[in-house]
């Protein structure tokens, strides 16, 4: 079912429907191929409004196509989910594909927070460090970090800032300069504690330890069961759903 609500081309499409049947089938991967032996369940690609053709290929790879279809393209919600499970499956991408998503995330730096947030956090992740385009994201970062009061994107800004400043060419006194000025941004007036741990763990690193704060992943609603805080050892890929996603229905 979630299978094909994600195929569903229509510009009518459930927000909700849509992005949590995204959710399931990126938290049930390893079932998704089973579909296609056992059901012989096929994917169908939209080519406009009147046409459409069946594929025979592997599932998983049309459940990408169409997640990379979804990024600028559907509502914030879905974005977010599509983004979500592109991060999570990035190998699977061919080279094209990782590049027209690279290209797609980075136009959603001017969308919602949550768009934002998932983007950041994939950029993050699968930019190449040598990437011009990183310096441009990483003045938006700043500018997120200095204008927006939302705990996500604030989250997926540190973040991705820090990686970007420990990956620059720059002498380490710049970088000591410029992480603790976002830290002691965020510690003054308890502004935001968690935000502040991740440039002050920054300041402190350790040979062979990466970022293991315990954060809060980033998330659109915190009463749909996928917003909650993670210890990892790691920044987890963005957990996207909508809201009302997973709401019962009215009897």
């Amino acid at each position: 079912m979630s299978l094909d609500i994600i195929d569903d081309g229509s510009i009518d499409a459930d927000e909700g429907l849509q992005t949590a049947a995204i959710a399931l089938v990126r938290e049930q991967w390893k079932l998704v191929p089973l579909c296609n032996k056992n059901d012989n369940l096929q994917i169908r690609i939209a080519n406009d409004a009147k046409k459409s053709s069946t594929q025979h290929e592997y599932l998983q790879a049309k459940v990408i196509e169409r997640c990379i279809g979804f990024i600028n393209n559907s509502a914030q919600y879905v974005c977010s989910a599509a983004v979500a499970l592109i991060h999570e499956k990035w190998n699977q991408l061919s080279d094209n594909q990782q590049t027209e998503t690279l290209g797609k995330c980075i136009l959603l730096m001017d969308h919602s927070s949550d768009e934002i947030s998932a983007a950041l956090s994939l950029l993050r992740d699968h930019l190449p460090k040598e990437d011009d385009r990183r310096r441009d994201i990483a003045d938006k970062a700043g500018n997120i970090l200095k204008s927006s009061n939302d705990r996500n994107v604030l989250t997926a800004a540190a973040l991705f800032l820090t990686d970007h400043i420990q990956n620059s060419k720059v002498n380490e006194d710049i970088k000591f300069t410029k992480l603790n000025m976002f830290a002691s941004f965020f510690a003054k007036d308890n502004r935001d504690a968690g935000v502040a741990a991740i440039f002050m763990n920054a300041l402190q690193p350790q040979a062979g330890v990466g970022y293991s704060q315990t954060k809060i992943a980033p998330q659109p609603s915190a009463s749909n069961g996928y917003r909650h805080a993670q210890a990892e050892s790691r920044p987890a890929p963005y957990r996207a759903t909508h809201p009302a996603a997973l709401a019962r229905p009215d009897r």
